[in-house]
Parts: structure tokens; C-alpha cells; sequence
């Protein structure tokens, strides 16, 4: 039985040109060799399992090399290991005292036996103790000239910056999933291992840019699968969701079915997985869509291309409010997730609330056959009413009440229309469908109900699409608007008193520095600073819906300015029955004697 080499080591890289995803890195390293001019001390910092120690040994063994390629990627030196006593490897993580250091510089001091250089490569070097780092400072600043330093480390804010002075950094980035994904796809067609790439692609994110973890990974499927990488496997192995649950989840929250979208959750954690995975995933999964809908980002998609595609089809079925509202519902259900007792119930409220998302964005485009339901005297009311309205429309021809199908769809366009047109109106009666039996009403439908007449809804249609008209026609310019100053005052104070409530004092704050100034409909509001302008533009819109409510004025305008001139003058407006009080007082003190002499106690 051969011994078995992970596939990590078996595939290290031993030239640069083999090093996956740090390009920026090795070119650097090979200009630096081929033009002899190398730093005396390197560090190499980044993420696990990118490529820190292998670049490491590759350069000690280039920095010695006799016979280096035309590039200086690989040494063609058949006596390079003659040299491999000049290269010295100290883990930092076992060996980080004191004593280990002063041993490390007592080596320091003797000229290597073979090589030119000596090299000290010194692994996971942020586990030094501070003593250790001290100790190490002198002799990392002027080593001999036949010294030379590689640290390697994951952690570099770890180092003191006396120590970052005196290297030169190279920062080692994560490996993207599809170099990943190639370089596993390679290691398979060596090893005739027959490899799904959609699993690969699973690996590949899995392993959250690192080459080593993905290997590591790469051979545990292996073993699990007697030779073979399926997807199957490799989502049970990794314990994740497949795609489709994700997309079955999205049509099923765009259509609005709550019943399966209860389902498909129990079906889930059925399967074992827990409810905050669930949550995570579709917040991952929606992001996806949303990078599908513009092609500059489709590059931001790291799955394959089969999985790509079912992203680019669902890219144009959700809308992009539905993915950012259903991005914040799932955010702070994974916030609240730890906090909730039944966590079960807190994620099926999360996915209710998804469901019904998409009717609270677009209620115009709901279905409105749901309606309260009147009383019988109403009910006949409306109908006499209907008898009324269709003897006035001679537009309309006579329609074949038997196609019962062709005058429901007709009657929800016109619906939507009068939801448009028709907002100040009450619902159309014609819309309101009176229980008849059949011998009553001939035209009657199944299910025992009449159909609208639909020369009703034409009329009301016209009447309501007249009525804006007029209001358009008679809307007061601004100038005609007169506003009272102490109204609109009062109201200023009332609304930083909500902001307060809303848990936003500093836009309270900022309101009551403000100056404003009334021109017929116009409330200008004058801040000292840009800044506070683009907080209080932030607010606007809700407190123009405010004053607008209470001054019962719906043509009002509200802008906001900076003027740098108030810096200045510094004015502080009274907004208060206190702070007025204390202005007049300031204006006449006589006002403060009557108070006492009359013994007052103010309520403010």
C-alpha cells in the first residue's frame, strides 16, 4: 500500500508561475530576482491557505539558485538541494520567546556553508511575544548581507509597526472561486476523478477563497463518493441547501402562497437545517438576483453556469424593491434570531411577511375582489343607483351577457383603471355584485351572482376623470397661499417633539436651529451649514406630508437652504412658551416682578 499524500501538499506549486491568484506578488518577486534587487527582510501577509509559505520556499530556493529560468519562475539547477542548508524554517507559533529569537540571531552570525545567501523563513510570525519582536528589531534592521528574512503571517495587525518598517509587505489576496474552481477541475483530470462542476463550484465558495481549505474539502468527497464529486453529495456532506429551494422560495413569495411557502420551510427543516441558515442563504440568494439585473455586475456571480442561468431568468420576474425590502427583512431577522424563544414561529413570521410583500409595494395591482360586504338595504341602494347611472351612457353597445368570461376581464381593466384615475372616490357600486337567483336574472352566472353593468363604470370613469380635472384647473398658485407664522411655528415644535419619539433627536436638534421664513405657500428653512441641509433634505418629504395634514393646505412647498451668513449672527429662536417667557423677561424685567407679586406658577 502506497502512501497516501494530501492533495494540498502532492500539488504545491514549485514555481511561481504555479501559484494561483497572486499574480501581483510573483511578478513582483521575479523582477525583484532577475534585477538583484532584493529587500533584506519580506513579509507576506493574507488570508490562510493562499499561497504565503509556498511563495516563501519558492524564493528561498530562487534567491540561491545557480541556473534560474529566463523568467526566473523555476530554478534549473539539478544541485539545488545542495543548498537546502542554507534555508532555515521557524514556527513562530511554537518556538515564540525570547530565548528561541537570541538562538535564531546566534545562527545569524555565521556565513552560509553552501548558497549565497542564508534564508530565514519564519511562519505565523504575529504569534512573537512582545519581548521576542524587541529582541528580533536590531538585527531584522541591519542583518548581515548574507541574510535574508521571509515572515509569513495572517494576522498582521498583530505586528508592531516597528516591525512593519523594516519589511517589505506584500499582501496576499483571497483566490477567486473560478481559479479555484479550474484548479480543481485540474487535480481531477490527473487523478481521473470524475467531478460534477456544479459540486466544484460548492467547494470552491465553501472554502471562502482558500486554495487549501478547497483541497482539503476536494479530498474528503472524494473519499466519500469512491472516486467521484456528484452535487448531491457534496451538499449533504457540507450540510447546505440547494438552489432550487431558494428559487422555489422566491415564486412562491412573488405569488403570494403563503401555505407553500410554509411548506417548503417544513420541508426543510425536516432535512435538519436550522432556521437562521434558511434566512442567510435567501438573503445570499437574493443578492444574486439582484447583481443579475445590470450586466456590469453578472461578474459579481461566483456560481456555475447552469445556476447563472436560472439567476439571469429570475433577474427579470422580481422587482427590485421586492429584493431590497426582502433584504432588510431578512437581515434583522438574523439579528433577532439568537434573541427570539420560538424561533421556528420568528422565521415563518419573516416568511409570511415575504409573502406579503409584494401586495404591500403594489396594492394598485392587487386583486380587489375582496371587499367588506354591505348591508341589504344597501346592497339595494347601489342597485337602483346602477339602473340610473347605465341609462346615461350611450357609448357603450350592448355587450352579450352569456361571454361572461370576456366582461371579467373587461371589468377588472376598468377596475385597475378607476384604482389609478379615481383615488378621492369611493369604490365604484357597479363593481358590487348582488346575490340573484337565477330565475330573477336569466344572465346569471354559476355561482349565483350578477354581472356589473358596464355602462355604469363608464360614466362614473368619465365623472372621476372630470373631477381631477377641475382640481387641477382651480389649484392656488403658492403666492395665493397665506400661511400663519405662529401656526406654522407651533407646528415646527410639535413635529421635533414626533423626531424625538421616532428616537431621532438630532434632527430634532437641528430643527430647532433653523430659521425659516414663510412666502405665501413656501416654508423656507435656513440652516448654516451643508451638512445639516442634507439632513434636514433626508426629512422633507415626511414633514411636508405633516405640515400639509395639519394646515390642512395639500399645494404647500417646503425647501431647505444653507446660508454660511448665520454662523455669525448665531440666532437662537424661541420655540417654547418657556424660552418666550425668558425672552420677554430678558426685554422687560418688570415682567418677572408681576410674575412674583401675583404669585403665578406657570404650567409649561
Amino acid at each position: 500500500m502506497s502512501q497516501y499524500i494530501v492533495s494540498a501538499r502532492k500539488y504545491r506549486p514549485a514555481r511561481f508561475s504555479d501559484v494561483i491568484g497572486q499574480e501581483q506578488v510573483t511578478n513582483t518577486l521575479k523582477n525583484a530576482l532577475k534585477s538583484n534587487q532584493l529587500a533584506q527582510a519580506f513579509l507576506f501577509c493574507g488570508p490562510r491557505g493562499v499561497g504565503k509559505t509556498t511563495c516563501a520556499r519558492i524564493l528561498a530556493k530562487m534567491i540561491n539558485c545557480d541556473q534560474p529560468s529566463e523568467d526566473y519562475d523555476i530554478c534549473n539547477d539539478p544541485g539545488e538541494q545542495d543548498h537546502a542548508f542554507s534555508i532555515f524554517e521557524l514556527d513562530a507559533a511554537s518556538n515564540n520567546s525570547v530565548d528561541n529569537i537570541r538562538e535564531l540571531i546566534d545562527q545569524v552570525r555565521f556565513a552560509p556553508p553552501e548558497g549565497k545567501k542564508k534564508v530565514y523563513i519564519i511562519d505565523e510570525v504575529h504569534m512573537l511575544s512582545a519581548a521576542a519582536f524587541n529582541a528580533f528589531l536590531k538585527t531584522l534592521e541591519e542583518p548581515p548581507p548574507y541574510a535574508i528574512f521571509i515572515l509569513a503571517t495572517t494576522e498582521k495587525h498583530k505586528i508592531l509597526p516597528t516591525i512593519l518598517s523594516r519589511c517589505q509587505i506584500f499582501d496576499f489576496s483571497r483566490i477567486q472561486v473560478d481559479a479555484i474552481v479550474e484548479q480543481l477541475q485540474h487535480i481531477a483530470k490527473e487523478e481521473n476523478i470524475e467531478a460534477d462542476d456544479r459540486a466544484l463550484h460548492i467547494i470552491a465558495q465553501k472554502a471562502d477563497g482558500a486554495l487549501r481549505d478547497a483541497l482539503s474539502i476536494f479530498d474528503r468527497m472524494v473519499s466519500f463518493g469512491n472516486g467521484k464529486v456528484g452535487y448531491e453529495e457534496v451538499l449533504e456532506n457540507l450540510n447546505l441547501l440547494d438552489y432550487d429551494y431558494y428559487f422555489k422560495l422566491t415564486e412562491q413569495c412573488i405569488s403570494q402562497d403563503v401555505p407553500a411557502v410554509l411548506n417548503t420551510f417544513d420541508e426543510i427543516s425536516k432535512k435538519g437545517f436550522e432556521g437562521d441558515m434558511l434566512i442567510n442563504g435567501f438573503a445570499e440568494h437574493l443578492r444574486n438576483i439582484l447583481v443579475s439585473k445590470e450586466q456590469g455586475t453578472h461578474h459579481l456571480l461566483e456560481v456555475g453556469e447552469e445556476v447563472k442561468k436560472e439567476y439571469l431568468k429570475h433577474a427579470s420576474l422580481v422587482p427590485v424593491d421586492f429584493i431590497l425590502n426582502a433584504l432588510d427583512i431578512c437581515n434583522k431577522t438574523d439579528i433577532h434570531y439568537k434573541a427570539a424563544k420560538n424561533k421556528r414561529l420568528h422565521v415563518e413570521m419573516a416568511l409570511i411577511k415575504l409573502c406579503h410583500l409584494q401586495a404591500m409595494l403594489y396594492p394598485s395591482t392587487q386583486n380587489t375582489e375582496k371587499k367588506k360586504p354591505l348591508a341589504n338595504s344597501e346592497v339595494e341602494g347601489v342597485s337602483s343607483e346602477v339602473k340610473g347611472t347605465s341609462s346615461e351612457s350611450s357609448d357603450v353597445q350592448n355587450l352579450d351577457l352569456q361571454k361572461s368570461d370576456n366582461q371579467n376581464s373587461e371589468v377588472q381593466s376598468s377596475d385597475n383603471q378607476l384604482s389609478k384615475d379615481q383615488s378621492s372616490i369611493a369604490t365604484p357600486q357597479s363593481q358590487i355584485l348582488k346575490p340573484q337567483s337565477s330565475i330573477e336574472n336569466p344572465s346569471a352566472n354559476k355561482s349565483g351572482y350578477s354581472m356589473p353593468d358596464l355602462s355604469a363604470m363608464e360614466a362614473n370613469l368619465r365623472k372621476a376623470k372630470a373631477e381631477e380635472k377641475s382640481k387641477l384647473e382651480n389649484k392656488p398658485s403658492i403666492d395665493q397661499i397665506q400661511l400663519n407664522e405662529a401656526e406654522v411655528e407651533t407646528l415646527i415644535l410639535h413635529y421635533t417633539e414626533e423626531l424625538k419619539k421616532r428616537s431621532k433627536s438630532y434632527l430634532a436638534g437641528l430643527l430647532r436651529e433653523v430659521i425659516f421664513e414663510l412666502k405665501g405657500g413656501l416654508i423656507l428653512f435656513k440652516v448654516d451649514s451643508n451638512v445639516k441641509q442634507e439632513h434636514l433634505k433626508g426629512e422633507q418629504e415626511n414633514m411636508l406630508r405633516y405640515m400639509a395634514e395639519k394646515l390642512d393646505q395639500p399645494h404647500i412647498v417646503i425647501d431647505v437652504i444653507a446660508d454660511e451668513s448665520l454662523k455669525k449672527e448665531k440666532i437662537k429662536i424661541p420655540y417654547s412658551p418657556k424660552e418666550r417667557l425668558l425672552e420677554i423677561i430678558k426685554e422687560n424685567p418688570n415682567i418677572k416682578n408681576l410674575i412674583e407679586r401675583l404669585d403665578l406658577h406657570l404650567d409649561y
